[in-house]
């Protein structure tokens, strides 16, 4: 399974960035997976160590960068943007903190200067001892601390969108991960719900969960309609890749009706909505017409983000 996986996402790969190859290949087969930045705001905690806060950054952004996340080739050109915003709220005992974590990860589009997002998510419900001199160091046999925890969960978070982006269902292997993590997580910190069932629809456990069952296998194969066969040819062909982004949106329809509350359509709004509205508001009447009445049942309350659709 893993050499077909291997395979389908090379050759999404392969033509993005054929001629960047050429140049670059020989030095690159070791490259890391993630360029990311980490930044800590401490505005609303009173007299820290503003030290400390930032030797933690720069521990995590050591602990994303400086290790080898999958088996796959990633050159330097391809390794992911990505930024981590931790806005800690909270101190209690000393070292316990409470706090919320920003997402953000980008994807090159092909032929373009352009890079669209492939996520964009707050988790507003974390929690974590951190003191001097502790060690961010991920075993992955068992989690030590519920911060390095949570940041390896969104690394394996956005490998699968990112290998879904360029190989239908691409991503198996990093979302199967993502299982295993929010596992060993659940044991070693059961007092947070967000690594078990008890945390809501948007919880890491939630979106583990819906990555990984076969019903909302619809949203994944338009993730993959989406970027490849349809951002990667607006340059070439603006009008057939706008075609084939809005003739799919059957799929997360699909989605929605298996699970109407999935964390994956919340996931698509935050991060994709705008940018296909973008896509859409140039389409014909009766394209614009169809993907309105969609959009509309899969999110109601986003009446302004789409009000560029209702325009002739």
């Amino acid at each position: 399974e893993k050499w077909s996986y291997d395979l389908l996402l090379w050759g999404g790969r392969a033509t993005l960035w054929a001629s960047l190859l050429f140049f670059l290949l020989i030095p690159q087969l070791k490259a890391q997976e993630f360029k990311a930045r980490v930044t800590i705001n401490t505005n609303r905690l009173q007299g820290v160590d503003q030290n400390l806060f930032e030797d933690l950054a720069g521990k995590l952004t050591e602990l994303i960068n400086d290790n080898r996340w999958t088996n796959y080739t990633y050159s330097p050109s391809e390794r992911i943007v990505c930024e981590v915003a931790l806005n800690l709220l909270s101190v209690e005992n000393e070292h316990e903190y409470k706090g919320e974590l920003f997402i953000t990860a980008q994807r090159p589009v092909y032929n373009a200067s352009y890079m669209t997002t492939l996520i964009t998510f707050r988790d507003k419900d974390l929690s974590f001892q951190y003191q001097p001199f502790d060690q961010i160091q991920y075993n992955p046999n068992a989690f030590e601390s519920n911060l390095t925890a949570t940041i390896v969960y969104y690394i394996y978070l956005v490998l699968t969108l990112d290998n879904d982006s360029f190989a239908p269902l691409g991503g198996n292997i990093t979302r199967n991960e993502l299982v295993q993590i929010v596992n060993r997580a659940g044991q070693s910190f059961p007092d947070d719900k967000s690594w078990s069932s008890r945390g809501g629809t948007h919880s890491r456990y939630a979106l583990a969960e819906a990555l990984n069952d076969p019903a909302q296998e619809s949203f994944r194969k338009y993730w993959y309609t989406y970027h490849r066969e349809g951002l990667d040819l607006l340059v070439e062909n603006i009008a057939r890749g706008r075609t084939n982004i809005l003739d799919k949106l059957s799929l997360l329809e699909e989605t929605h009706k298996v699970r109407s509350m999935s964390p994956l359509l919340m996931v698509f709004s935050e991060s994709k909505l705008k940018e296909l509205v973008e896509i859409a508001k140039e389409a014909s009447s009766s394209e614009k017409k169809k993907a309105l009445d969609i959009l509309n049942k899969l999110y109601p309350t986003e009446h302004d983000t789409l009000s560029p659709l209702r325009r002739d």
